[in-house]
């Protein structure tokens, strides 16, 4: 047999008023007047962001904790639904449907930008009274950037620290047959040189002293050998390019106007294969710290790319955008777009899909944003297009690099 509610005790206390002296309802109100205080002061004290709702979703408390991670304006949330309440977004689509249908959602880990981009972890809790009817909800949410830049940041060093470690092994292993390589051959060319002018200063008679023709073709084989030698080693400097780490050299310049003279450079180019460029600047100067010189050579690499992606007649669009804590680079193509599972290994040291691709560009881009604790991610489907976005930290003291739980929709 079920058990009857309970009336609130403050209800109680006010229907037997008549029979009490007013003294000792006074004492009674008083006590829990602070009994409230304390329970307000315990919940405005934890980090972890609290709010109830009644059945239908009215807030009926919340906390300080709350109002910072949700961006809530604490003079009109009271009485408020949450559903006017919440951002729009990640939080939204996953907290109101588990409020509709009263089920419960346990440690489920969601980006927000409250203004700025966060990483919450929130658990919503659906409250029932003693009939085990559903009165109300509990939502606890709580920022877990910084944890999860951490995790990301240590899984990083040490894959970091294994390719390093490998890349410079392998390198000086390839560099030593390489500097053996070029140092007799430039013995072959002086000998060859010196076999040549001996040929021309024989005393026989003019006849005997005509040029064998195996000294062409030996200087011919020379010389592919010498091309040989020089394009690996610039393969390999690419190689410790794209894994070694490589510390910015810090500066404070204007975003937009290291795009401009990037697209500059550029231009030619991209004028060459008939594709029309679209600059969406910033509406005002903004620096940003960063290395010049690498950002530079990041976005000619990216815009290379974007070129080559475009069969024909095609557009590239530079979108610069200034978020709470960011600044925000897009550069998206009308090209032929990147599959699904080649899209998961594009900042693989060489990894290409090009007959004359290196595979090291985009990897060394991936480095030099990673060295200015800034994030780049790629959005791209076949015959849709790509848009790369690179978000660079406005203060050279922001270490909070948010690792991706997935890629946004909607970023073309």
């Amino acid at each position: 047999m079920p058990q009857k509610p309970k009336t609130p005790f403050i209800n109680r206390i006010l229907s037997k008023r008549d029979k009490l002296q007013a003294k000792v309802v006074e004492d009674l109100l008083l006590e829990v007047a602070e009994e409230r205080d304390l329970f307000e002061v315990i919940f405005d004290s934890m980090v972890e962001g609290v709010v109830v709702t009644d059945r239908l979703g009215q807030v009926i408390f919340f906390n300080s904790a709350a109002a910072a991670l949700l961006n809530f304006q604490p003079e009109s949330v009271s009485g408020r639904n949450i559903r006017d309440l919440l951002p729009p977004g990640e939080l939204y689509t996953s907290i109101v449907p588990a409020l509709e249908s009263e089920e419960r959602i346990y440690e489920a880990e969601l980006r927000v930008e409250t203004p700025v981009e966060r990483i919450l972890r929130i658990n919503v809790i659906p409250l029932t009274d003693r009939l085990e009817r559903f009165s109300g909800t509990v939502i606890l949410a709580i920022d877990v950037t910084e944890k999860k830049a951490s995790e990301a940041r240590l899984n990083l060093a040490e894959k970091l620290a294994s390719r390093t470690t490998i890349s410079a092994g392998i390198a000086h292993e390839i560099r030593n047959p390489l500097n053996s390589l070029s140092i007799h051959l430039q013995l072959a060319e002086k000998q060859l040189a010196d076999l040549r002018q001996n040929w021309s200063t024989a005393p026989e008679s003019p006849e005997a002293r005509c040029e064998p023709e195996s000294l062409g073709k030996i200087e011919g084989n020379l010389r592919v050998i010498r091309d040989e030698v020089e394009r690996l080693e610039t393969v390999v400097k690419n190689f410790l390019l794209a894994v070694r780490p490589q510390k910015p050299n810090w500066t404070y310049g204007d975003v937009d106007t290291l795009v401009s003279s990037v697209l500059k450079i550029m231009e030619p180019e991209i004028t060459e294969h008939h594709i029309r460029i679209v600059f969406e600047p910033l509406d005002r100067e903004q620096a940003v710290p960063m290395d010049e010189f690498q950002i530079r050579q990041a976005l000619i690499n990216l815009l290379r790319n974007a070129i080559a992606a475009i069969s024909g007649k095609g557009e590239i669009r530079v979108r610069l955008t200034l978020l709470a804590d960011r600044v925000r680079i897009q550069i998206l193509d009308t090209g032929e777009g990147i599959p699904g599972d080649h899209l998961r290994r594009v900042f693989e040291p060489y990894f290409t899909t090009r007959a004359c691709g290196t595979g090291l560009g985009l990897a060394v881009v991936e480095r030099i944003v990673r060295e200015h604790l800034g994030r780049i991610r790629i959005v791209s489907e076949p015959g849709q297009g790509t848009c790369v976005m690179i978000d660079l930290p406005l203060s050279a003291e922001h270490t909070h690099q948010i690792p991706i739980l997935e890629e946004p929709e909607g970023a073309f």
